[in-house]
């Protein structure tokens, strides 16, 4: 029961060939709403650790399990504040820019908490709280996330490729340009035409 009509809608027909939609209360189809989806990031003050890969999936998709009370944890975190309970706020988190390799938020946590960002995990991905390195979580199976102490806070996820493969790149790139340099040089040095060869005149003392 999650879902709800937001606005309902008719197809007619615009132009020669064209269709377009005619908002219409008792309309034949209708944009739906979701109101179960979780929120790009959230506080959580409940959550679980699970080692087993296998188990975290079977709980997430278990119909007695609540995301939007508790989120799964893989790796290790201190555990819930025994405080903690289900109506209880965890804080408040905001998401203050947003690129495709970079992602701030602010934070302010109201006891121990996790953030959730509802953002595929990768080993690439990185995260920093109040500019210092943290470790990055992997939670709800798929996800990001971070243990945060309570305060108020500033998050950055960001995404960076492996050093070594960027030393090979590099390499590969500074071997190219060598290569190009030898091929352009040899090729300039064969465009100069050989100087001639003047001749020695002979010494004296063997002049016949």
């Amino acid at each position: 029961r999650r879902f709800r009509v937001r606005t309902a809608f008719n197809l007619v027909k615009a132009g020669s060939d064209g269709i377009s939609a005619e908002i219409n209360t008792n309309g034949a189809f209708a944009i739906l709403e979701f109101t179960g989806a979780l929120p790009r990031a959230q506080l959580f003050a409940n959550w679980r650790t699970n080692a087993n890969d296998e188990a975290t999936m079977q709980e997430f998709i278990s119909p007695a399990f609540d995301p939007q009370q508790t989120v799964l944890v893989s790796g290790e975190i201190p555990a819930p504040p025994s405080s903690a309970s289900t109506n209880q706020s965890a804080g408040t988190v905001e998401i203050t820019h947003y690129a495709s390799k970079r992602i701030h938020l602010s934070a302010s946590a109201n006891m121990p908490s996790v953030l959730l960002l509802n953002d595929r995990f990768a080993p690439n991905w990185h995260v920093s709280v109040d500019g210092t390195p943290e470790t990055l979580l992997r939670c709800n199976y798929w996800m990001r996330g971070v243990y945060l102490k309570p305060g108020p806070h500033t998050v950055v996820f960001w995404y960076q490729p492996p050093i070594t493969g960027l030393y090979v790149s590099l390499a590969a790139i500074a071997v190219g340009l060598v290569l190009c340099g030898i091929l352009a040089f040899a090729s300039e040095r064969a465009k100069v035409p050989a100087a001639p060869v003047e001749p020695v005149p002979a010494h004296p003392k063997f002049k016949t």
